[in-house]
């Protein structure tokens, strides 16, 4: 099946060193993407990274950071 993902623009992600191709909010009690920019108050969200590059290894192990803030 053709389709398309057309990117949130709620989300604003500033990238330093590393790259990735897609970033998606799942809820876990939904058990899919969120695409409606509604997340309960006790909704439980994971951020998945998509095409993720740029990483620096050190002593065969990476060590990646991320804030997010409101």
């Amino acid at each position: 099946m053709d389709f398309h993902i057309i990117p949130n623009q709620l989300l604003v992600v500033e990238k330093e060193q590393l790259n990735c191709h897609d970033i998606y909010l799942y809820s876990q009690q939904r058990d899919r993407a969120i695409t409606d920019g509604r997340i309960g108050l006790n909704e439980t969200i994971h951020l998945i990274f998509n095409g993720l590059n740029g990483f620096i290894e050190e002593d065969g192990f990476v060590y990646p950071e991320l804030s997010v803030s409101q």
